[in-house]
């Protein structure tokens, strides 16, 4: 069925995704084995196409954002929130980019950060579901991608396709 070779497709893209994303940031992360803390801090990035439409989210306890965070050393609960929503962006942004491999092309939305005590967030009961969690030395993360698409939707590789995509990082003119 095409819902759920998508959303497998879509699982291995956001897990792949957010592996090199944080190991780029020196985080290594590993498969939960067990359900991880409740959240303090979410990112949310909405996406679309004529295709697809959904969100992408990432959530943490706060300190694992302010450990992880590269705008500084001690940061300001202003810049952790910018931090967590720069990561989801990224991480949407790495989604995005491998799509096109697919003949795939998203528009993404501006991320928008929640802060909260213990949030638990609900999960669709249809289409692409996938809800992700890994624990680090800087703390445990979860990511979740959850998205409708059109009936006729199969995602596949194309070759031609892969070939024009840029490298995440590189740095391109205009």
């Amino acid at each position: 069925m095409p819902t759920e070779h998508n959303s497998e497709v879509m699982r291995e893209l956001l897990t792949s995704c957010a592996l090199e994303l944080f190991a780029d940031y020196g985080v290594v992360l590993e498969p939960a084995k067990a359900p991880v803390s409740p959240s303090e801090m979410v990112a949310v990035v909405g996406f679309t196409s004529d295709e697809m439409r959904g969100t992408l989210a990432i959530s943490a306890q706060l300190d694992f954002f302010s450990r992880t965070n590269v705008i500084s050393s001690e940061p300001t609960e202003e810049q952790i929130r910018d931090w967590a929503g720069e990561l989801g962006n990224q991480l949407m942004g790495r989604v995005k980019n491998r799509l096109l491999a697919y003949n795939l092309v998203l528009a993404m939305g501006t991320p928008m950060v929640i802060i909260g005590m213990s949030m638990h967030l609900g999960q669709r009961r249809t289409g692409i579901v996938n809800r992700l969690a890994w624990t680090s030395s800087q703390g445990d993360i979860e990511a979740w991608l959850e998205a409708s698409h059109e009936a006729g939707l199969w995602l596949e590789r194309s070759a031609a396709a892969e070939d024009a995509i840029q490298a995440e990082g590189d740095l391109l003119f205009f």
